[in-house]
């Protein structure tokens, strides 16, 4: 046992679940009916067979099929040791597993390998005339691919450090939607965990005609020497929700072997969702009980005029009252969601605490805000359709977008940014109308206009402020039965001036090579080089016609630049509603740097100097730490006000002195843990991290009016 690395507490734990299921699971003993959504079990204690099969649960060996260790040696009871010299095992897919839609678990434990040995390592692979399959491969990603004869693959990434460990791996899918891919484990302590690995995958399309289900270890060149031991391995016939991931990874050691997840594994909840708009409490009810089977009634207390709401089931443990009000004031309240059986029976009473805040007492106000810009940016310049402000330089063309782009001097633009349409094959030509400056301080100024075409008529608005921040609004009325065959803004950029791009902290470094399609553009975007550039920003999709085959994409031309494109439809399709668009640009730098900027770097090794830091200290000045909002010392995330001022102030002045206390929401928060503060540092600086928007989740506010401040559709900061 010690050489499998497991902790004495742990052995413990699986000697106890061993002798708990000494004996399979005889599928003769069960009616399908009774495993639920459970397709295929085999947990490989007494036979290689599948212990439960909804289709056939025997096994063909594939150069020996595996050998079955001994009892206690597997992570529940016994399980299959597979690999080089040792097999795999074929069962076919016929009734054990679903196409549409479905989850593979399971359990595996490296013995002399690691994620990155430079092998392949292929542990499920359904074949047939598509495939769904996993497997580990050089530099050590494990990947998850659902394809179609058609040849559509879509694939979620992620893996987990096997060697010397038991690790659990669960593979969901279902047609249409994006796969889910979640490793897990249990701790020395006995709780288990998981992790959702999901990378964006695309809708999953079908894999027809599936045949066999390879289970093992294989796939691996002649040089391979590899074995690793496979148990408890679930097929169900549905994708398993997250709730039942964390559920299945955490109850592996006492679950009913091969039987489903309870229908009411989960604690019901009721969350109050307010939407004042509308004057209304949504109740959001999960009963907890997957087969749908409730009822009820929620209720305010106290009551203030208000009725008993009927709780309406939406989707599976789902449901959702609405109750209706005519005023609620400032204060405490609690709705009961008196949960029931759908002939009546109680079941439970879940009760949810909310606050009405009352109105925003920021709202109207005006601290802060002013017609002036403060240092050290200088008031805005405008001559007609020209704006300066501090190291920015914009000439406004067609529909208030910009023709020409100046920063520090360089003209970065390759040419106008341009919004184009094409009907019929040709290109729409818009008529300009009114064009005027309708508000101007020295802090912003604000154009409008519009044009009309075949088309029907675009309204635009340009708001330019001090710092260099352009905010364009674009508004289509679409004429009657009007059709487009494409519809595209370009913002194309000197390639002299577009060596760089950041989209995030994740995803930034140098424009990759090749000519074509180079990035997406979705979301927010910074093409530029060391000194300089450009930054946009679209919130969302929204601006996409629907059925348009539109997509946002940053390119390379043939000739070098760079061009940005928002393609909102690339064939032919009918306006459904009004066509609007939200788009942010901004030129940078946006205010003076100050002296020495190049030596900061903004991540201080607060655990201790490593090999990185000891290596630049003679190059790196100042390092920045961003202290993490904490639910235990904050009143509200990212919102600059602590629970305890003299805890916090002992907490950064640590920081200063390059002390370790880097903490997150998933640690605890522990006062006594929080080093006395030590001698400052030179060059450690702290920058408390600071939402300074109108609104921090968490806040009674936030909560209170989220339906009415959050717009899906428009332009909102909330995610």
């Amino acid at each position: 046992m010690t050489r499998y690395g497991m902790s004495f507490p742990m052995i413990i734990a699986l000697a106890c679940a061993a002798l708990l299921g000494v004996s399979s699971v005889a599928r003769s003993e069960n009616a399908a009916k009774t495993r639920g959504g459970v397709l295929f079990y085999a947990g490989f204690d007494q036979s290689k067979d599948a212990d439960y099969a909804a289709g056939s649960s025997k096994a063909r060996f594939h150069e020996g099929g595996g050998t079955l260790n001994a009892d206690g040696l597997g992570f529940r009871g016994s399980a299959l040791r597979t690999g080089d010299g040792e097999g795999y095992l074929e069962f076919p897919a016929k009734g054990n597993i679903s196409p549409q839609e479905g989850t593979i678990e399971f359990w595996i434990y490296a013995q002399d390998w690691d994620h990155d040995d430079g092998h392949f390592h292929r542990f499920i692979d359904v074949t047939g005339g598509g495939r769904i399959f996993f497997y580990i491969r050089p530099p050590g990603a494990g990947e998850f691919v659902v394809r179609s004869t058609s040849k559509m693959a879509n694939r979620a990434y992620g893996c987990n450090p096997l060697k010397g460990k038991w690790s659990w791996h669960a593979l969901t899918w279902k047609k249409g939607k994006r796969l889910g891919f979640y490793i897990g484990g249990i701790r020395a302590s006995g709780k288990g965990w998981t992790h959702d690995c999901s990378a964006e995958s695309g809708p999953v399309p079908e894999p027809e005609n599936l045949r066999k289900i390879l289970i093992g270890d294989f796939g691996g060149n002649a040089a391979r020497r590899a074995h690793t031991l496979i148990d408890e391995v679930y097929i169900y016939d549905r994708a398993l929700t997250r709730e039942e991931v964390d559920w299945a990874a955490g109850h592996s050691l006492t679950r009913k072997r091969g039987m489903d997840i309870p229908l009411d594994f989960m604690k019901p909840t009721a969350k109050v969702v307010p939407d004042p708009a509308k004057h209304t409490l949504v109740v959001e009810i999960d009963s907890g009980d997957r087969s749908g089977s409730f009822a009820g009634k929620a209720r305010l207390e106290p009551a203030r005029g208000t009725s008993p709401a009927t709780i309406i089931r939406t989707t599976g443990r789902f449901g959702q009252a609405v109750i209706p009000y005519t005023d609620l004031p400032q204060g405490e309240y609690n709705v009961v969601s008196d949960i029931t059986t759908r002939d009546g029976k109680p079941v439970v009473s879940v009760t949810t605490r909310f606050v009405v805040p009352g109105p925003p007492v920021w709202l109207k106000e005006k601290v802060g805000v002013s017609d002036a810009p403060p240092p050290p940016w200088t008031p805005v310049e405008v001559e007609r359709d020209r704006v300066k402000m501090w190291g920015r330089d914009y000439q406004l063309g067609a529909f208030g977008l910009p023709a020409s782009i100046e920063t520090q001097g360089a003209s970065i633009l390759a040419g106008p940014v341009s919004f184009r349409a094409v009907v019929d094959g040709s290109e729409v030509n818009w008529t300009p109308e009114k064009r005027q400056v309708t508000k101007k301080t020295r802090a912003e100024v604000v154009w409008e206009g519009t044009s009309h075409s075949g088309l029907g008529e675009m309204s635009w608005r340009t708001q330019a402020e001090f710092d260099g921040f352009l905010l364009h609004d674009l508004s289509l009325a679409p004429a009657e039965g009007g059709t487009v065959e494409l519809m595209e803004l370009r913002i194309p950029i000197r390639r002299e001036f577009a060596r760089l791009f950041s989209q995030g902290s994740r995803t930034r470094g140098f424009l990759p090579k090749g000519e074509g399609k180079i990035l997406g553009a979705g979301g927010y975007w910074w093409i530029g080089t060391d000194d300089f550039g450009l930054c946009g920003a679209t919130e969302h999709n929204g601006s996409l016609i629907d059925g348009g085959d539109g997509a946002f994409s940053i390119v390379r031309e043939p000739h070098g630049d760079i061009t940005v494109i928002y393609r909102f439809a690339g064939q032919q399709t009918s306006f459904a509603r009004p066509w609007t668009l939200r788009l942010v640009l901004e030129a940078t730098p946006t205010k003076p740097l100050p002296v020495g900027w190049r030596t900061w770097r903004d991540a201080s090794p607060f655990t201790g100097p490593s090999a990185e830091y000891q290596g630049w200290r003679s190059d790196v000045k100042l390092w920045i730490a961003y202290p993490w909002p904490h639910q235990a010392a904050h009143r509200h995330f990212a919102f600059p006000v602590v629970k305890d001022p003299n805890w916090y102030r002992d907490h950064v002045k640590n920081l200063h002195a390059g002390g370790p206390g880097m903490w997150r929401d998933n640690k605890a928060l522990s006062k006594k843990k929080s080093p006395r503060p030590r001698s400052k540092r030179p060059g450690n600086r702290v920058l408390p991290y600071s939402m300074f928007a109108f609104m921090a989740p968490g806040m009674p506010e936030c909560d209170f009016y989220w339906r009415e401040w959050y717009n899906p559709l428009g332009f909102s900061s909330l995610g």
